[in-house]
């Protein structure tokens, strides 16, 4: 499995926050896209999994398209994989943001805000997600079968830290790849050659 962070938009370019509010790619991010969908040429995609917020599907779409996958494989839009609902930060600049606020988007926080999404859904959602990709695609999938994920940087967080138990640091860069390597016991995080396990 590849997991990617979409690429880059206006908001990640001035600081701020995104969450569920539906920013589109930048030219930047565009360009991202199509140079990341050639580093995967060597990858044998099978089925391309993206967050509907435009910044996730369209990244997704670029990949798929420069690849010549349109149509040829399965391209689902599964909300599981949007990021975090942040709605009372959304649109702030994280400079202008106090230092519990920053705390609170940047780790896993179980405090209660009202109109940001309770940690226990959005982990339950996400996880969800990866626990499907284990138990149901992976079964079905050859040896060198690979599934594509785009979605965002919270989802990415808490994936590294949930599942993968390393952290999301220097992982998270606008189009950076995450080989994850599934089957019915474990994840594992491709990482230098070799296997992070879960």
């Amino acid at each position: 499995m590849l997991v990617i962070r979409h690429g880059q938009t206006e908001y990640n370019v001035k600081g701020l926050v995104q969450g569920q509010k539906d920013i589109p790619l930048n030219a930047n991010g565009r360009d991202q896209a199509r140079t990341l969908a050639n580093q995967l040429q060597p990858y044998h995609i099978v089925k391309i999994f993206a967050s509907p917020l435009v910044r996730a599907k369209a990244t997704a779409e670029i990949i798929q398209d420069v690849l010549g996958l349109y149509r040829k494989v399965p391209f689902i839009v599964d909300p599981a994989l949007m990021e975090r609902d942040f709605k009372p930060f959304e649109g702030k600049a994280l400079k202008d943001l106090s230092e519990n606020e920053l705390a609170f988007l940047r780790h896993l926080d179980e405090t209660e805000i009202e109109g940001v999404e309770p940690l226990p859904e959005f982990t339950s959602r996400v996880l969800g997600f990866f626990e499907r990709i284990r138990h149901v695609e992976a079964p079905g999938l050859q040896l060198d079968d690979c599934v594509l994920v785009v979605t965002h940087m919270g989802v990415l967080r808490l994936v590294f830290s949930s599942i993968l138990n390393v952290s999301v640091k220097n992982r998270s860069s606008n189009c950076m790849v995450n080989e994850i390597i599934v089957d019915q016991d474990e994840f594992r995080l491709v990482e230098n050659d070799e296997d992070v396990s879960w």
